[in-house]
């Protein structure tokens, strides 16, 4: 239903289903959705990076600290990254926080 509303791709999750399209068409689409009786729990615009780049654990804690610093700012609303961080070094940066 949501590829005929005019996604253009749709990811089924354990919580949900995620819908994805041009900026252009988001509110279309989930208006579409609604119409056809489905509840959509949020819509939202979002960076998301075509390819992502590998870290190392030294690297990848320094660009978390980069991201934390620049939410810091209160000029900036949102930060995004194209980084691809290992888990055990996320863990670990949470905990510490």
């Amino acid at each position: 239903m949501a590829i005929d509303a005019g996604a253009e791709d749709v990811k089924v999750e354990e919580k949900g289903v995620e819908v994805h399209t041009a900026p252009e068409s988001l509110e279309k689409v989930r208006s579409s959705l609604e119409e056809m009786g489905i509840a959509v729990a949020s819509a939202e615009l979002s960076m998301i990076p075509k390819s992502t780049i590998s870290l190392g654990d030294k690297q990848a804690v320094q660009v978390l600290k980069l991201l934390d610093a620049l939410e810091e700012l209160d000029d900036v609303q949102r930060v995004c990254s194209n980084g691809d961080f290992p888990d055990e070094v996320l863990l670990e940066y949470a905990s510490r926080s």
